[in-house]
């Protein structure tokens, strides 16, 4: 993926998903001033509650053009990195949460910022979203091909979510927006995965749910 794409993504975001909430502000903030100067104090309270919900979306859109920006920072960085490198970032990440690992004695050499971060959005989304109550993570290096695949407990994407698991701003039920989920996660593991030339992927099984991280990166 060229860094004019990258570009063109955060510039969508901002245009497109910024629009809604500044409107919504501006509207809102027109009501509180007509409330305060009419002093309807319970059409105040509801206007000012709107105007801070619309202040907190706009805020999550610049957040995640931030996280475009970090991505693309990132992407040309390549270094030398052991596989349980991966398996250390995780850990430190997750402590205290019940996620066993599988890791080769390997090393590699490639942009090992982008690999974690798309790594730990994956396991994130499983022991958070999902349901899930553990995760095991395979690190794996095999054929010039660098593998992280989290199997998890959950019931994993719904079917009718799938196509836009990977959109920006999605969140697949009204409990998972209400505990406070913003909907990036796989948007930037995807992100991620495409600057490394990778692909991400899921497959549903009778025990669980599996989600595949692979992207060539050659040994050393």
């Amino acid at each position: 993926m060229s860094q004019g794409t990258d570009i063109e993504k955060a510039l969508s975001l901002i245009i497109h998903d910024m629009g809604a909430p500044l409107r919504a502000a501006t509207y809102f903030t027109n009501r509180v001033r007509k409330a305060g100067e009419s002093q309807d104090s319970a059409s105040l309270e509801r206007d000012l509650d709107m105007l801070q919900q619309s202040i907190v979306q706009a805020q999550d859109v610049l957040d995640s053009v931030r996280g475009i920006r970090s991505i693309l920072f990132h992407s040309a960085k390549s270094v030398s990195f052991g596989l349980d490198d991966i398996r250390l970032y995780l850990a430190f990440e997750f402590s205290g949460a019940d996620i066993t690992f599988e890791v080769a004695d390997q090393t590699v050499t490639g942009c090992n910022h982008l690999i974690n971060l798309a790594a730990k959005e994956v396991v994130r989304n499983a022991l958070t979203h999902s349901d899930a109550r553990r995760a095991h993570v395979k690190i794996a290096h095999n054929d010039g091909e660098l593998s992280v695949i989290v199997r998890d407990s959950g019931p994993g994407i719904d079917p009718a979510f799938a196509d836009r698991a990977t959109a920006p701003f999605q969140v697949g039920t009204i409990e998972k927006k209400r505990s406070g989920s913003k909907g990036m996660g796989l948007y930037y593991a995807q992100l991620a995965v495409e600057k490394l030339n990778g692909k991400l992927s899921w497959t549903q099984a009778d025990d669980g749910f599996e989600v595949s991280i692979t992207c060539p990166m050659p040994a050393g």
